[in-house]
Order: C-alpha cells, then sequence, then structure tokens
C-alpha cells in the first residue's frame, strides 16, 4: 500500500476520530486516487484481467456471505452522526477478517 501510496495511485489519511480511543496514534487509511482506479480499471481489462477481477470478486463474495453476520454485528455499532464512542471501534475493526472503516 505504501508503494502505491509513493507512485501517488493511492492517497493516505488519518483514520476517522470515531475508531481512535485517545490520542492519534499514526494510523491511515488508503484510498486509490484518480490515477490508482484508472490503473486498476485497466488492469482488470481484457481476458486474463476480467478473469482475474471476476475470481476476486467472487472470493470476496463467497467471504462476506460466511462472514456476514460478524460484519453486521460489528457496523450496526455504528453511528455516522457520531464521531466518540466510549470503546474502541479501532480493535474491533481490526478484529474483522477484513477491516472495515466507514
Amino acid at each position: 500500500m505504501r508503494e502505491l501510496a509513493a507512485l501517488e495511485l493511492a492517497y493516505l489519511f488519518p483514520i476517522a476520530g470515531k475508531f481512535r480511543s485517545g490520542n492519534y496514534d499514526g494510523q491511515v487509511q488508503y484510498r486509490l486516487n484518480g490515477w490508482g482506479r484508472a490503473l486498476a480499471n485497466r488492469l482488470a481489462a481484457g481476458p486474463v484481467g476480467t478473469a482475474r477481477a471476476q475470481g476476486v470478486q467472487t472470493a470476496i463474495g463467497r467471504h462476506l456471505a460466511a462472514e456476514a453476520e460478524q460484519y453486521r454485528s460489528f457496523l450496526r455499532q455504528l453511528d455516522v452522526a457520531r464521531q466518540n464512542y466510549d470503546t474502541d471501534l479501532m480493535t474491533a475493526a481490526l478484529a474483522l477478517p477484513i477491516p472495515v472503516l466507514v
């Protein structure tokens, strides 16, 4: 991920305050920028890329179906209007098979 950011294909930013307990601890999240999305779309094009992209989508879909209740349980704890929680939601997010930040 840091390589993608170094190549300016992704950007990183501090995690939201609602996922922290106490002071900022240096944790960041990444997102593809416009160039990163364009590259990802290009890599997914063509027969080989399309097959790989479909394989990944299928695997993610199976994972989400198998772990749906665990993700639902975590997401039910969140309130988009609130930024401060009594508990450390970052620890709960990192305990998920694939961490989720919203």
